[in-house]
């Protein structure tokens, strides 16, 4: 049997988490200060423009990403791999270039439909960017799958630091939203030319006409899938704006931005696990191994959900202006829909290791559906609350779903039991977030309880048992 090298998987996570803190972690910091710096109706703003940027990301994207882990990650050798990276990183290019006229030209026209919430300068920074994030995105998976951790560290948060800093410049000149954009534009383009340059030297850049077909087949249903996701992951602020205010979707925008903190706290297992799947999955007793670390996850999301909706209120006071206090009332149910999305991810891995593209893409579909629908029919009488409830149910379809689709197509021995039993511990525990405690009784609460589900998961076997493995090792 086959042992995962779980130390150096470990070193790894952490050196992946310290870039993760400093790349994604860089702008949760910062939303104190640009809620203060910015109102309400200007933040809520800058949100619409983030949400149009969510959704042009996606289909430039391509799903471009999951190809190269698909096709490179299951390669039988180096050179094999390299051929597959410098395939996808030609398509890649090409479609920033021949994107960016078309762009340019709808940046224009949005700024002369809405000139109160956009301009057509703001829109024209954003979607150039926008063009060469996949320059960016792909070889920065590539840098994952060679496990390379150290120029991922140093590309990563060089672009996170310089951002931060030219943020806070542009704020203090008191440029605002426009300001924000123009420093984002400087640090994505220069992390996108220094990833092209390294790219170029490790692999080269290529296309081969068939094998750009089998690529793009396999990745046009996953973009599609993440443009049903933006339904239930952007259309949401858009839907606000119309039935609300910009004041109703900055007070939601902020308790997002926390219940990110599951995202950003999976990301170092995630940023290890997802390049690596493929081949462990086809791997010597790959089955069990795959559905080993994938229980190892969900146990990992399981005790970061419980943390984060227990502490995620102490911080909103702690750090929000007065104005923003109601987004502690939302946040609960947003860190739950995260968390439910990042079940997903972690269990789509049967669909994906069939190439069942287009059924993840149909089952995105129908809980697109049933999210819009609900949405439309919610948020005019319940505002936000209308908004919640329909991304849970729609969260909680997906889940199922998924899990169906994947264990009938390429099943893995997951411990049924034991998983319910931890997903029914989890859920218990994180209802103690709904009571009102002091800011130091919360805190003290959520180190408590996460300790003592952390414990339960161990005796559950959910989690690696490290003092095993040290002894085997040894």
């Amino acid at each position: 049997m086959v042992k995962l090298p779980v130390p150096k998987a470990m070193q790894y996570m952490v050196l992946y988490g310290i870039s993760i803190v400093l790349m994604k972690g860089v702008s949760l910091f910062m939303l104190p200060l640009i809620t203060h710096q910015l109102p309400p109706d200007e933040f809520g703003r800058l949100e619409v423009l983030t949400s149009i940027a969510m959704f042009a990301s996606i289909i430039l994207g391509m799903g471009l990403s999951e190809a190269l882990y698909r096709f490179a990650g299951a390669a039988q050798n180096e050179q094999a791999q390299k051929f597959h990276a410098s395939q996808v990183m030609g398509i890649t290019l090409c479609i920033a270039i021949l994107t960016l006229p078309f762009l340019w030209t709808a940046a224009a026209l949005i700024g002369d439909l809405s000139p109160a919430l956009f301009s057509r300068y703001e829109l024209s920074l954003m979607f150039t960017v926008l063009a060469f994030e996949s320059c960016i995105a792909v070889p920065l998976a590539w840098l994952r799958m060679r496990d390379k951790v150290w120029t991922f560290f140093l590309l990563t948060t060089g672009r996170a630091i310089s951002h931060a800093g030219l943020i806070l410049l542009m704020l203090h000149a008191g440029k605002g939203v426009t300001g924000i954009l123009e420093a984002g534009f400087m640090v994505a383009m220069t992390q996108a030319a220094l990833l092209l340059i390294i790219q170029y030297r490790d692999t080269g850049i290529r296309i081969q006409r068939g094998k750009g077909r089998e690529i793009l087949s396999y990745s046009w249903p996953i973009m599609g899938s993440g443009l049903l996701a933006f339904t239930l992951n952007g259309f949401d602020r858009w839907v606000l704006a119309h039935f609300a205010s910009l004041q109703d979707v900055a007070q939601y925008a902020v308790a997002s931005k926390f219940a990110l903190a599951v995202v950003l706290m999976m990301q170092p297992f995630g940023m290890w696990w997802m390049p690596k799947r493929f081949g462990i999955l086809f791997g010597e007793n790959g089955r069990y191994q795959a559905a080993r670390m994938t229980t190892h996850g969900l146990a990992l999301l399981g005790l970061i959900t419980v943390s984060v909706s227990l502490v995620a209120p102490v911080f909103i006071h702690w750090l929000m202006p007065p104005s923003y206090a109601q987004a502690s009332l939302y946040a609960f149910v947003l860190i739950l829909i995260a968390a439910l999305r990042e079940i997903c991810e972690l269990l789509n891995l049967g669909a994906l290791a069939t190439k069942s593209t287009r059924s993840l893409m149909m089952i995105q579909g129908l809980s697109a559906v049933v999210g819009v629908c609900l949405m439309v029919l919610l948020t005019p009488a319940w505002s936000v609350w209308g908004i919640l409830a329909a991304l849970l149910a729609a969260q909680l379809i997906r889940v199922l779903l998924i899990w169906r689709l994947s264990q009938a197509r390429h099943p893995l021995p997951f411990r049924r039991k034991a998983l319910a039993a931890g997903a029914a511990l989890t859920a218990i525990v994180m209802s103690l977030s709904v009571i009102s405690w002091n800011a130091i009784t919360q805190i003290l609460v959520a180190g408590v309880a996460t300790l003592m589900l952390a414990w339960c998961f161990h005796h559950l076997q959910l989690l690696p048992d490290f003092i095993r493995h040290r002894a085997l090792s040894r």
